[in-house]
């Protein structure tokens, strides 16, 4: 899947007569450019198995908004400990998608601060909504849209220059990426050191 989508890079180009296939291939290859050259992918991954600590009967989850949640373990800290599976509705619930909260049921509620599942591990299985980043979708479209050039105009891609006058002489060129989609890609990488 490519980070984004056919029209998008018809709409960038201003052309509506272009092959779906062709734009689909160079924009699959962007993105494959751009995993490489960044060192990481930027794929909304999806599920997501996640690990707390339980210590009250709310848990945040870290990727959000959360579609679904689709399990929910409990296991203690103890080495070969099983785990426990919790039943959705009865045991636990996302209670908020969009903040990606979680409640887990067995709360003792006299116990402010105590429940069966206090200082466990809980596992937590679900689904989110995450996009990718606006500057590395643009940096796909652009860069598809350059290659797609290249078919549509082949000569912008194999001479740089020819020149006739005793000689032929050609050059070629490197095919370079251009430098906007090398300053969307660094812009994401700052964006995301911590």
């Amino acid at each position: 899947m490519a980070y984004a989508s056919v029209a998008e890079v018809k709409a960038l180009m201003n052309r509506s007569d272009l092959v779906d296939a062709q734009i689909q291939v160079a924009l699959d290859a962007a993105t494959e450019w751009i995993d490489a050259h960044s060192g990481r992918t930027y794929y909304p991954v999806s599920p997501v198995t996640e690990v707390q600590t339980v210590w009250g009967p709310t848990l945040y989850l870290k990727i959000k908004p959360v579609a679904t949640v689709t399990s929910v373990s409990v296991r203690s800290k103890e080495i070969g400990s099983n785990g426990i599976a919790l039943d959705t509705g009865s045991q636990f619930e996302l209670l908020d998608s969009r903040r990606g909260i979680v409640r887990l049921g067995s709360w003792w509620p006299e116990f402010d601060e105590e429940s069966i599942w206090h200082g466990y591990q809980a596992t937590i299985v679900y689904t989110h909504e995450l996009a990718t980043p606006a500057n590395i979708k643009l940096a796909c479209v652009i860069l598809a849209a350059h290659w797609m050039t290249t078919i549509i105009m082949p000569e912008s891609l194999i001479f740089e220059s020819l020149s006739e006058q005793q000689s032929v002489s050609m050059r070629f060129k490197s095919g370079k990426v251009p430098e906007q989609v090398h300053e969307l890609i660094q812009y994401r990488k700052r964006a995301t050191v911590v």
